[in-house]
């Protein structure tokens, strides 16, 4: 004969297989991808072409490949150069230690090196710091050897315990390299 204490038991561990067995039945089995005939078609919109109507109707994604961009690479990495250049180098304190400009040194050919050595930054009390997002920028003309970028920016300035936000315009200069783009000026407006 079974304690009262056993039975409990022997009940509770019966209660809880059953509760799992039905948790699982429904997650698995109930709760799998609708069929397709549950699936909404779209309709084609007007103007579409054939193929990407066909794919739609056909309901396959892999048939329907629209150009995301049609931006070329090297316009891409251009705008991606100047975007990080002037993020890093707009990005700064006066207890950073002038970071921002070992950040972008590599970035920079070597007479814009020279300039940014002359825009170090003091360190002090009280603090002060920028903080600089890119929100926008545009290629305005490329060659091989010579871009130029045009970058909306807006600045978060902390100071005296208070902070305001301002946004800025300017155009980035960059060189092209044997190994990629060189940023060789930056010219606020």
């Amino acid at each position: 004969m079974l304690t009262l204490r056993q039975r409990i038991f022997i009940i509770i561990g019966l209660i809880a297989g059953l509760l799992s067995a039905v948790l699982i039945y429904y997650f698995l089995i109930l709760r799998r991808a609708p069929s397709e005939e549950q699936v909404p078609r779209e309709e084609p919109a007007e103007g579409m072409a054939e193929e990407e109507s066909a794919a739609l109707k056909s309901g396959s994604t892999l048939d329907l490949l629209i150009p995301v961009s049609t931006e070329d690479a090297g316009e891409r990495y251009a705008r991606q150069v100047a975007r990080i250049f002037v993020e890093r180098f707009g990005s700064y304190s006066n207890q950073n230690n002038n970071r921002h400009i070992d950040d972008v040194m590599e970035l920079s050919t070597p007479s814009m090196q020279k300039w940014l050595k002359t825009k170090e930054a003091g360190t002090g009390s009280p603090y002060y710091g920028v903080t600089t997002l890119v929100v926008a920028s545009r290629i305005e003309s490329i060659t091989d050897t010579v871009a130029s970028v045009r970058v909306d920016v807006q600045q978060k300035i902390e100071e005296g315990g208070g902070e305001r936000v301002e946004q800025r315009s300017g155009k980035v200069e960059l060189l092209g390299s044997g190994v990629g783009w060189k940023v060789n000026g930056l010219y606020w407006d």
